[in-house]
């Protein structure tokens, strides 16, 4: 899904995939962090992985860790032609799970002190964390606004996207967000509106540090397709100043074994 960006992403990139509840979000992002702690070389498969260290920031709690070994399981076996015995699988799956620290987050202001903490104290300690991933961007956003009745005192948005500018510049880090679609269509249609491309509830500065953002929306089955897996549409969106679609889009499934993106 990132063969359109040119030289692949790179440090202090800022990716945000969008999209209404049960569009593939999480399992995308299980498959980003899956495809980072993966060793890159597994059987005859030279480059299965980047073996690299995340950090994973779940908001919503939907992390599901037996979704992410089931992935990491599978891709192994895979590199083995199948025929991998389950010690090695164990074993490849334990070490793959070494490079990855997980927490959750339950309101805005335990968020920010995660932040702080691992910038200030985890992250200098682990230099070989090459992403962050934060599932999702937006949990607290209203619950703060309807909260907190002085505009005053609401926990200042553009000062934590501040604080998230500068966690990814100071350690390198590839940042990857989900963040909910509350704004535009939610069907199944395939077509973007203009409403889903130009209008987003987060403030400038975030909007600006974006540099890459995916609508994903359930598709309709394509012609002569019998397949009976649910079919999902990741479409690149242009900059939000743009009010021109992509015509591309990727198209893709999710099995057991994680995401398949079809030709």
């Amino acid at each position: 899904m990132f063969s359109h960006i040119s030289g692949g992403l790179l440090p202090s990139d800022v990716v945000e995939l969008s999209g209404a509840e049960g569009t593939g979000k999480t399992e995308l992002l299980l498959n980003i962090v899956a495809y980072c702690i993966l060793p890159k070389v597994v059987g005859s498969n030279r480059n299965l992985g980047k073996e690299v260290e995340v950090v994973y920031v779940c908001t919503d709690y939907k992390f599901d860790l037996l979704r992410l070994v089931t992935v990491l399981e599978a891709k192994v076996n895979a590199a083995y032609g199948g025929g991998a015995c389950a010690v090695t699988v164990k074993e490849a799956v334990k070490s793959c799970l070494s490079r990855t620290y997980v927490t959750h987050c339950s309101s805005s202001s335990e968020l920010s002190a995660t932040l702080d903490f691992l910038r200030i104290t985890y992250l200098p300690r682990h230099p070989e964390v090459a992403a962050f991933v934060l599932d999702n961007v937006a949990s607290f956003y209203w619950m703060d606004k309807s909260r907190l009745s002085k505009p005053a005192d609401r926990p200042s948005l553009e000062l934590w996207v501040k604080s998230v500018s500068n966690l990814i510049r100071e350690h390198h880090l590839v940042l990857f967000v989900a963040k909910p679609l509350l704004i535009g269509r939610t069907d199944e249609a395939p077509h973007l509106t203009k409403s889903c491309i130009s209008d987003d509830f987060m403030c400038r500065q975030w909007r600006q540090l974006v540099k890459y953002r995916f609508l994903l929306q359930k598709a309709r089955k394509l012609p002569g397709n019998t397949q009976t897996d649910a079919i999902f549409r990741c479409t690149p969106l242009p900059p939000l100043h743009s009010s021109q679609p992509h015509t591309a889009y990727y198209t893709f499934t999710i099995k057991d074994s994680g995401v398949h993106f079809m030709p």
